[in-house]
């Protein structure tokens, strides 16, 4: 672990390269005491990075030496832009990370919260809790590329996050002038927000294979929709018994075409003795299964049961219901407890094996969700604003970034280290750098008495 902690300059390199970001607005025109912005944002940066088990403004504070005046002012108050620290981080996946073999993940996290006044909290579902409780929802995209054999090689790095508004708080001016949400924000779903991150994404041509979800964002039509329109190859899971399908062989009736005396048709259709069934119909006919292995993971080599076949999906209530454009592998995933189901759009040409592998690629988000929480506190906010809460995602998915960024850099050497494993190293060797420095030690010395701090003081 050696050359990881001797990457400790490269932390603070890698924050001024987004410089400009705190010290000047989209139209290039600063604020009074810029300089304070740059130097408490890179103090609130390295907080985020030492170890400690309630990053709020709070701690921080006092870890860093600063004011906790400094500190709220930079959070809650500061004109800095988190869009374009966002933008930076869409647009600029590095080398050692961009793999043609990525994918773009969406998906979203709650965090749990107290009370109703902070910014967009109310009773709403969260993965993260698992049920129904008082949250936020951040909508989150990230980029991953896979290990070369295990899953835990992959490389994750943050493209954006952005809070959902639920319709309860569009047209509450009181709650919204209370937490200061931008007049410019409208309602958007979370399947709209997270495509307005992945267009981000797109005009800086990020390789990737496909755009990776779940079922609560494969389940909207309209996003599937619009990433065909964009060309956008995806592999979406799906709710079993949400959709209708057809064979893709079925012959079509264009629309405008109607039975002899009877009404004109508005939507292509398809045979009335046609029958468009959901996944889980389709499944209780599988006789036979394909055994896939697609990884390596903790426990041994990870494999399942598969069946895939080309359909067409469908839309309408029962009686209108019409043929649509999309031609897609149903992939379907027969586990113990339940049926998992994923339509595969432009990938028509792709064997069974890498349909399966490219649908496991979702899995670093949740990753991705448990080491920002855990080793960086992204959900350790206690504002209450907009701009506040905003402002201390981004800086925690800078964090993130910088992390990533070194631990990728060891690709030569996989199997790669764990982002904790990563953090613990940064962490020693700048309390190793001080003891020396400070107190004149010798390195051996040094590392010793900042490994006893290190273990006795933290979880790390």
């Amino acid at each position: 672990m050696g050359d990881i902690a001797h990457k400790r300059v490269k932390m603070r390199r890698f924050f001024g390269k987004h410089k400009d970001v705190f010290t000047s607005r989209r139209d290039g025109k600063s604020w009074p005491r810029w300089m304070n912005t740059f130097q408490v944002g890179w103090a609130y940066y390295a907080g985020l990075l030492r170890p400690g088990r309630h990053k709020n403004m709070e701690n921080i504070s006092v870890r860093m030496g600063l004011n906790a005046d400094q500190v709220e002012r930079f959070i809650r108050d500061s004109p800095w832009d988190h869009q374009i620290l966002q933008e930076h981080l869409a647009t600029n996946v590095p080398e050692c990370i961009e793999s043609p073999k990525g994918a773009i993940i969406i998906d979203d996290v709650g965090f749990e919260k107290q009370g109703k006044h902070s910014v967009c909290v109310q009773r709403q579902y969260s993965g993260a809790l698992g049920k129904v409780g008082n949250c936020q929802v951040g909508v989150n995209v990230v980029y991953t590329s896979p290990g070369k054999k295990r899953n835990a090689d992959q490389k994750t790095w943050p493209l954006g996050m952005r809070i959902y508004l639920p319709k309860e708080w569009v047209n509450d001016k009181a709650r919204r002038a209370e937490v200061g949400v931008p007049e410019s924000v409208t309602f958007k779903t979370k399947p709209e927000i997270a495509l307005a991150i992945i267009d981000t994404v797109r005009e800086h041509n990020v390789k990737h294979m496909a755009i990776v979800g779940d079922a609560g964002y494969g389940n909207d039509s309209d996003l599937r929709r619009e990433l065909r329109i964009r060309k956008e190859p995806y592999v979406l899971g799906v709710t079993p018994s949400a959709i209708r399908v057809i064979d893709a062989t079925v012959q079509l009736i264009p629309s405008g075409v109607g039975p002899t005396g009877g009404r004109r048709r508005k939507h292509i259709t398809y045979p009335d003795d046609t029958l468009a069934r959901s996944p889980s119909a389709i499944a209780k006919g599988v006789k036979e299964w394909t055994t896939v292995e697609w990884a390596e993971g903790t426990k041994g080599v990870l494999s399942g049961e598969f069946y895939r076949v080309k359909v067409r999906v469908t839309e309408g209530s029962v009686k209108l219901r019409h043929a649509t454009d999309e031609v897609a592998w149903l992939l379907l995933e027969k586990a113990p407890d339940k049926l998992k189901a994923y339509l595969c759009w432009g990938m028509d040409n792709t064997p069974l094996e890498d349909l399966v592998f490219i649908a496991h690629l979702r899995w670093p988000i949740e990753q991705f969700h448990k080491e920002a929480k855990q080793i960086l506190g992204i959900d350790r906010f206690e504002g209450r604003s907009w701009d506040g809460w905003h402002h201390h995602i981004s800086m925690a998915l800078l964090a993130y970034a910088f992390l990533s960024l070194i631990r990728a850099e060891k690709t030569l050497a996989e199997p790669l280290p764990s982002l904790r494993t990563v953090a613990r190293a940064l962490t020693l060797e700048s309390a190793t750098q001080e003891l020396m420095q400070e107190h004149g030690l010798k390195r051996p010395k040094a590392t010793a008495i900042a490994t006893s701090m290190l273990d006795g003081y933290s979880d790390w």
